[in-house]
C-alpha cells in the first residue's frame, strides 16, 4: 500500500525553506573563507557552523520525510543539486 503525502502548511513550507537557505549562506561563508583569507578576528566557517548547517539539513529533510510532501521534497531535491553544482 502506497502512502500519500500530506499538504506542507505555509509556515512549514517557510521553515524548511529557511532552514536550507541558512545552511546554504554557511556553506557560501566556508567557500568565501577559503578563497579569501581573513583575520582571525573576522567571521569565519567555523567547525561549529559548519555542523550547524548539516543539523539544518537533517532537520528539514526529516520534515519533509515525515510529511510526505512534494513541495517540500522539491526544496530538499533543489538543495542537493546546488550542493552538487558548487
Amino acid at each position: 500500500m502506497q502512502q500519500t503525502g500530506q499538504q506542507a502548511t505555509d509556515a512549514e513550507v517557510e521553515m524548511v525553506t529557511a532552514m536550507l537557505r541558512i545552511a546554504s549562506d554557511i556553506d557560501r561563508l566556508d567557500q568565501l573563507s577559503d578563497q579569501h583569507p581573513l583575520p582571525a578576528s573576522a567571521l569565519r566557517a567555523t567547525p561549529a557552523l559548519l555542523q550547524t548547517a548539516e543539523g539544518l539539513r537533517a532537520r528539514a529533510e526529516q520534515t519533509a520525510h515525515f510529511k510526505r510532501c512534494p513541495v517540500l521534497r522539491q526544496l530538499i531535491e533543489d538543495d542537493h543539486q546546488r550542493r552538487r553544482n558548487r
